[in-house]
């Protein structure tokens, strides 16, 4: 759940377990929107967590790295899905903001006027970029990483930081019927209190696995539950 906090910023984090096997979960299971509605250039959606886990004192890199990673992952599940069926222009991208990073978010482009807006010339050093950062491997799907640094002054707002988009340069391009058989490559894994791995199904689509191993994180088992694809 996205939650503002307005209490005392220091206090501990609680339930970040709970809160990061929801953030899996929503990555796993996010769905593509069939239709866009007339005129619309993007659909956004914020990172689904509270304020005080992503940003504050009482965060940490390592977490806001694992944030990152599912915001990514949740980016590539939309990329290898079909595109909305009416939209003529559509591309997925990972809006990054530091230090307000409560703002970063997963965004559909429909317009690509609009998307150029946030493809910037990048002005910030390759230290900075978030992938060397926090130690990220950016997905295959995406090839532009790129950044700028962001002033807003007024009478009433004032905010300062560096802004990152990460995205494609070419069309995504979502499995074909052609190659479906090799879609079903997947299996879910579980490993024990003592170590042991064993294999609880096989010969899943990508998508069924993530979904599986989020039912059973979703359980609270204190076992540790991953999907992969054999080669």
């Amino acid at each position: 759940m996205r939650r503002i906090s307005i209490n005392n910023p220091n206090k501990k984090l609680r339930g970040l377990r709970r809160h990061f096997r929801e953030l899996k979960r929503w990555a796993n299971l996010i769905k593509n929107r069939r239709e866009i509605e007339h005129g619309e250039k993007y659909f956004n959606i914020k990172v689904p967590l509270p304020l005080s886990i992503v940003e504050g004192p009482k965060t940490r890199p390592k977490i806001q790295a694992d944030v990152i990673k599912e915001l990514l992952n949740a980016a590539r599940n939309l990329a290898c899905q079909a595109p909305p069926a009416n939209c003529s222009f559509y591309r997925i991208a990972v809006l990054l903001s530091f230090p307000s990073m409560f703002d970063s978010e997963v965004t559909q482009f429909f317009d690509e006027e609009y998307f150029n807006g946030f493809v910037y010339e990048n002005g910030l050093p390759d230290t900075q970029r978030p992938s060397q950062q926090f130690s990220i491997k950016i997905p295959a799907e995406f090839d532009i990483e790129c950044g700028c640094r962001v002033s807003v002054q007024d009478e009433e707002y004032s905010y300062v930081g560096n802004c990152w988009t990460i995205t494609s340069s070419t069309p995504h391009s979502p499995p074909t019927d052609n190659n479906a058989n090799a879609q079903h490559t997947w299996s879910v894994w579980r490993q024990g209190d003592d170590g042991n791995r064993f294999l609880i199904e096989a010969g899943l689509s990508e998508d069924v696995a993530k979904q599986k191993v989020a039912e059973f994180e979703s359980h609270g088992h204190k076992q540790l539950y991953w999907a992969t694809q054999s080669r």
